[in-house]
């Protein structure tokens, strides 16, 4: 059974809410930067709600209007229940479809930690209007019986580490390593556009040269190696993030693989000479 009589219960609900919300000024200034004007479409019962961000006050309109719309959502009026109630996972009701969503959608996410605030409000406005019977009981979620290996872990033995193998490795292992310096170097970058994107095909080209070379190589067991990766399909993806690095970022998103040290300036010939183990590298 559905949570609402019909829309004029719906609307009665919402109108003591967005009013009560409209009194909350951090929740107005925080709202009110998005900039959005954000329809609601329901159903069972059928109802519409246009809500415009864009100024103060919030203006909220009850019924079909004309207003354009920067974002649509359409569900039933329970799931609007429950989002209110702050027992909806927003994302995953979009992605199975228990909400259309239509427009400007990642701007409309980004207003879930403005809206957050209004999740303690709404049953509050729930139980002013006599209306406590709309909010569920939640259900207390009950530990669940430990399985076959989560049994098996809690009876293992205490983990022994043979350091005299480990110190067979060719690397020493010491207590403290020492401090070293990175120095960050910038690879220079055309500015014209015509002459990036030549730079960007040429650093792709090279990759793919580079991991063919390796393959050749390493299927005639040239390579002082047992395993080798080689990254297949992957030149536009390490060319477009390496070049998207500036040196003032603080995080870097790609990793040490061959295509990206590439895409990233490394030296062609130093790349091989670490891989075969000696100067002149192939």
């Amino acid at each position: 059974m559905p949570y609402f009589r019909d829309t004029e219960h719906l609307y009665e609900v919402m109108r003591a809410f967005f009013e009560r919300v409209q009194q909350e000024e951090e929740i107005v200034e925080r709202l009110v930067e998005a900039d959005l004007i954000i329809r609601f479409n329901y159903r069972d019962p059928e109802g519409t709600i246009t809500i415009d961000l864009t100024k103060k006050p919030i203006a909220v309109h009850f019924g079909p209007s004309d207003i354009v719309a920067d974002v649509e959502m359409t569900s039933s009026a329970d799931t609007s229940h429950l989002f209110w109630l702050g027992r909806l996972n927003v994302p995953r009701a979009i992605a199975t479809r228990k909400i259309v969503a239509r427009g400007s959608v990642p701007k409309a996410l980004k207003l879930l930690p403005a809206i957050k605030p209004a999740f303690d409000i709404y049953p509050q406005v729930l139980r002013e209007l006599g209306y406590e019977e709309l909010i569920p009981v939640e259900k207390v979620k009950k530990r669940a019986r430990p399985g076959l290996l989560e049994r098996l872990f809690r009876r293992r033995r205490p983990l022994k580490i043979d350091y005299a193998a480990l110190n067979r490795h060719f690397i020493p292992i010491v207590e403290e390593v020492p401090p070293q310096e990175v120095e960050f170097v910038e690879q220079p970058l055309p500015t014209e556009e015509k002459e990036l994107k030549v730079e960007m095909l040429r650093r792709m080209v090279l990759i793919r040269a580079f991991e063919e070379a390796l393959a050749r190589e390493f299927a005639q067991g040239s390579i002082p190696s047992e395993i080798l990766h080689l990254s297949i399909g992957q030149e536009a993806c390490a060319v477009g993030a390496c070049f998207a690095l500036r040196g003032s970022d603080y995080m870097t998103t790609t990793h040490r693989g061959h295509g990206h040290m590439l895409a990233k300036g490394a030296d062609l010939k130093g790349m091989m000479a670490e891989i075969f183990g000696k100067r002149t590298g192939l």
